[in-house]
Order: C-alpha cells, then structure tokens, then sequence
C-alpha cells in the first residue's frame, strides 16, 4: 500500500515507476490474419497480476476515421507493390541489355 499511496497523483510515468511496479512485460507475436496488424501486449503489475484494460468504445466518427486509413494503408500496400515490380522488370531488362551488349 505504502507503493500506491506514494504514487497516487502523477502526471508523468518515470523509469523507476516502472521498475517499482511492473513485474514483466510479455509480448506476443503479430496477427496479420485479418489484414491489419494485431498485436497483443501482457503487462503484469507487482502485487497486482495481469493488468486488463478494456478497449474504448469507438465513435462512429473514429469508425469512419479507422476505415479511411485501412483503406488508405491497403492503397499504398498495392502502389508500392507495383513499383517495386516495375522496378524490378526495369532493373532485370537493363542487366539482360548489358549482358546481351557484352557477346
């Protein structure tokens, strides 16, 4: 309790915080099967145990927000994966031409 009471009104969370009150950190590996990266983080407190902080409802308006970058991320996915294969058949096409130069 002394712990507690010594930290009851903080606005900052310092190093040694963290080391008077986590036990362990663990965590697990990333979840891609959905198309978004999901990763799940296990903090266990001293004298408290497995710390479970519930996930915020969202509003409609940080919905649509969420959507508009998935959306956004899953564009840019694409756009990047064509480029690198043009830049690759572009990359292949003048190794062909040097080596063909070569003979």
């Amino acid at each position: 309790m002394e712990l507690v009471h010594r930290y009851t009104d903080f606005t900052e969370l310092t190093t040694p915080m963290i080391h008077e009150f986590v036990d362990k950190i663990v965590v697990h590996e990333a979840d891609k099967s959905t198309g978004d990266r999901i990763q799940q983080i296990d903090i266990y407190l001293k004298y408290v145990g497995k710390l479970d902080v519930p996930m915020p409802e969202l509003t409609p308006e940080q919905i649509k927000e969420e959507d508009r970058k998935r959306r956004k991320r899953a564009w840019n996915r694409t756009y990047m994966r064509r480029k690198y294969e043009r830049e690759k058949a572009e990359r292949e096409a003048k190794e062909k031409g040097l080596s063909e130069a070569v003979r």
